[in-house]
């Protein structure tokens, strides 16, 4: 029997990149899959035109936007209420290559020690180029690395092996490891989960595996504006949560001062290389302001919730009233 898997897709107002991904799941050669799509409290409409095409996936309506981790939790409960073997998260800004799935089934079949497996990831616009080809989560950084980030693929990391970080944009969990392990942790808003739940998977005795020959296509980015300040305050303040959520208080200490400083001193300076780079102007004062707020909040808040992101993008447009 092939095992069975339940593809889970999150959208929030982005009927293209929904479409164009469940379009590529349409053409896949594995045989025995369902798609669910969860969305999660869309406004422009998407959700009906997505119900209406794709009428023959599962549909789930959140009322409101919950953020990653707790948008996929809706999925993934009702993915394990059905007994199926494995639970695919997958980003809905991605194209999928239609032999994807067989290599991760392959591979995570080989062990039962292996809980978690995911592709290598090209860049949507520049195909050969990597966006993922394997990671491991950096205490450093407070999160994760990407190995063979920006590079363009020459067959340089066509070697499947262990990692010890699976990017969310497309990870395959065995259903067993959301059993003993849990959910992904809904403290986080977007970006965080999923290195934090590798690294609880891993501390509960599961491998993680990289396999080269399962391949799609990110559209990196697409759900939020790079230079916007509520990413970086997300960006901070979930490092912050993720760093004392799962190390020593000796540590995380130690870490936060390093990263109060960072975020005080040196990164101040670097945003006006950002903007350089960036070839455009970008809000710096706005994006101060935000981190600044997020060092700040790090030190009480241990959530983050769309009504902290809401009110912090009020206070930094002007807009904010008591």
């Amino acid at each position: 029997m092939t095992p069975k898997i339940s593809i889970i897709i999150l959208n929030w107002n982005n009927y293209e990149d929904t479409k164009e991904c469940l379009e590529s799941l349409g053409k896949i050669t594995y045989p025995n899959y369902e798609v669910i799509v969860v969305d999660n409290g869309s406004t422009d409409g998407s959700y009906e035109r997505l119900k209406e095409e794709f009428f023959h996936h599962i549909f789930i309506r959140n009322e409101e936007n919950f953020g990653f981790a707790k948008g996929n939790n809706m999925g993934i409960k009702y993915a394990l209420k059905k007994k199926v073997n494995y639970i695919l998260l997958l980003n809905n800004d991605t194209v999928v290559d239609k032999n994807f799935l067989e290599p991760l089934v392959k591979e995570a079949e080989k062990n039962e020690k292996i809980g978690i497996v995911g592709g290598k990831i090209y860049y949507y616009n520049t195909p050969k180029r990597i966006w993922y080809a394997g990671g491991k989560i950096s205490l450093i950084k407070g999160g994760c690395v990407h190995y063979g980030a920006g590079d363009i693929d020459r067959g340089q990391y066509n070697e499947p092996k262990e990692v010890g970080f699976v990017s969310g944009c497309m990870m395959l969990v065995k259903t067993e490891v959301f059993e003993k392990v849990g959910l992904l942790d809904e403290r986080y808003f977007l970006g965080t989960e999923d290195y934090d739940f590798c690294l609880k998977v891993r501390r509960k005795g599961y491998k993680l595996f990289y396999v080269p020959n399962s391949i799609i296509f990110h559209k990196r980015g697409r759900s939020y504006e790079k230079f916007n300040p509520i990413h970086f305050y997300n960006g901070y303040l979930s490092k912050i949560i993720f760093m004392r959520q799962n190390f020593h208080p000796i540590l995380w200490s130690s870490w936060y001062i390093l990263f109060f400083l960072y975020g005080k001193i040196i990164k101040p300076w670097d945003l006006k290389q950002l903007a350089k780079r960036a070839g455009r102007e970008i809000d710096v004062l706005g994006i101060k302001k935000a981190i600044n707020a997020a060092l700040k909040d790090g030190r009480l808040k241990n959530e983050i919730v769309r009504n902290d992101l809401l009110q912090l993008e009020q206070i930094i447009s002007g807009e904010y009233k008591k």
